[in-house]
């Protein structure tokens, strides 16, 4: 079975400044993951989802999104780090068993099938994509 792409609409885009906060270049709106060049941040219950499921693969570190034009901050989410990343020729090199998430070209996020069926029974806003079917 393929790997699911999990997928994130209409969220802000951001731009990690170097005091490591995420600041909002691109308003969209706040959703349960936000993804883009460099970063895959998710808030903080699904990090807590995630680790109380013992999900191989990954850890988490707090992180602040900034507003600049409002200067508001915001806590509730924590950025997603990898122990391994891939880009789309090794996909099918990836393990697909068990509950697993990976990261391919620093940017997009997948899950195993399994992984999917778990997160499937939360209320989470997520919507996935099998395998590569949206880089077409």
């Amino acid at each position: 079975m393929p790997l699911y792409n999990v997928e994130s609409k209409s969220g802000h885009d951001l731009y990690q400044l170097i005091d490591g906060r995420y600041q909002i270049i691109r308003k969209g709106r706040f959703s349960d993951i936000l993804l883009g060049h460099e970063y895959i941040l998710v808030k903080e219950y699904i990090a807590d989802f995630l680790l109380c499921n013992e999900v191989k693969g990954i850890r988490f570190e707090p992180a602040i999104i900034y507003d600049k034009t409002s200067a508001q901050e915001w806590h509730d989410y924590c950025v997603m780090l990898f122990d391994c990343t891939f880009n789309a020729s090794m996909i099918s090199m990836l393990d697909h068993a068990g509950l697993k998430a990976y990261c391919m070209d620093s940017r997009y996020l997948f899950v195993t099938p399994d992984l999917k069926i778990l997160l499937d029974t939360t209320n989470f806003k997520l919507q996935f994509s099998r395998g590569l079917s949206r880089f077409g």
